[in-house]
């Protein structure tokens, strides 16, 4: 399937995958709409051709809809990664919720959330599949990535809205600060 010439809202684009994703669609030629909490720091995806960077807030949902308005593809990349239980139930919980109403009120085709393997639990050993088992922690994160996760069914399920979870494991590379720097500090000390 090509995303060409669709109209595709990115949410987290300014992150550091969301804008990794960002830079792949506009070469691909996708009509990249990045969605944007803070306007300093765009500065990898803004003149990027096919990309609009627009502002808002996951956590507003009334703006959620308007963003999403004529969209064909949502890639829901944005979360919190830090924080207590209620920021990250704010953002990774109650963000999913507007952004899966947003994409059900303007008929999306297809709803591509970015969620965690930390949606397992710790600590996860052997193959681990979809039917793996979750192991219930205290952390925050790994909690509200499965509330994410069952907050996008309930709503995609009455609402007929199309979706896919995508669960990546350690992601690192250019621009990923946190474990980028880590295996290099990691390495430095042999």
């Amino acid at each position: 399937m090509t995303l060409r010439h669709k109209k595709v809202l990115v949410t987290g684009a300014t992150g550091f995958l969301g804008g990794h994703l960002v830079q792949r669609l506009s070469t691909e030629g996708a009509d990249v709409y990045a969605l944007a909490r803070r306007p300093e720091r765009d500065q990898v995806i803004r003149d990027l051709p096919n990309v609009s960077v627009v502002m808002g807030d996951i956590t507003n949902r009334a703006r959620m809809q308007d963003i999403m308005d004529g969209m064909d593809y949502v890639f829901h990349v944005a979360a919190a990664l830090g924080g207590n239980l209620q920021h990250q139930q704010m953002i990774n919980v109650d963000g999913m919720a507007n952004v899966a109403y947003g994409a059900v009120e303007n008929h999306v085709t297809r709803l591509i959330h970015v969620s965690s393997i930390a949606y397992y639990g710790f600590p996860v050993s052997g193959v681990v599949t979809e039917e793996h088992a979750i192991i219930p922690t205290q952390s925050p994160y790994n909690i509200t990535k499965a509330r994410a996760e069952d907050t996008l069914r309930m709503i995609a399920k009455p609402n007929g809205l199309s979706y896919s979870i995508v669960r990546p494991a350690l992601i690192y590379g250019a621009r990923s600060h946190p474990w980028t720097e880590t295996m290099f500090k990691l390495a430095k000390r042999n």
